[in-house]
């Protein structure tokens, strides 16, 4: 039964989680989300400027990975185009830690990808997002 997840999204689309995280949160989830964190305001500067440093690269990339391992499975958030670090998240928990993967899709491309299709449960399209998450909460 899935009781927590991590909310796997890009971070261009920051916005779009937090809405995302209410309605899961709404559905009885516990949401990790994993731009809510102490250093992100410092993250955000250096991302700003010269960009990270490879010991903050290190360190997002471990915090991330130790906040998938703490939850039941994730929700990624395919609803754009450069989401390299959402991908490495799916790939993670559903093959490396065997965690179950809801995806959320908002570009039609990852509906038929053979990756998303085979490590994921997508969330048909017009279905209501709270029913189909609490039917995968219990599976």
């Amino acid at each position: 039964m899935v009781k927590s997840v991590y909310l796997a999204h890009p971070h261009a689309q920051q916005e779009a989680g937090l809405v995302y995280q209410t309605i899961l949160e709404k559905a009885g989830l516990r949401v990790v989300n994993p731009f809510q964190r102490p250093e992100q305001a410092e993250f955000e500067a250096s991302f700003a400027g010269a960009g990270l440093s490879d010991p903050q690269c290190q360190r997002i990339v471990d915090m991330d990975l130790r906040k998938i391992e703490d939850t039941d499975g994730i929700v990624a958030l395919l609803i754009d185009h450069d989401m390299v670090g959402t991908m490495m998240e799916v790939f993670y928990a559903s093959r490396i830690l065997h965690r179950p993967v809801l995806s959320v899709i908002g570009l039609r491309r990852y509906r038929t990808h053979p990756w998303i299709k085979n490590l994921t449960t997508m969330v048909p399209e017009g279905a209501s997002l709270t029913d189909f998450v609490k039917g995968w909460m219990n599976e």
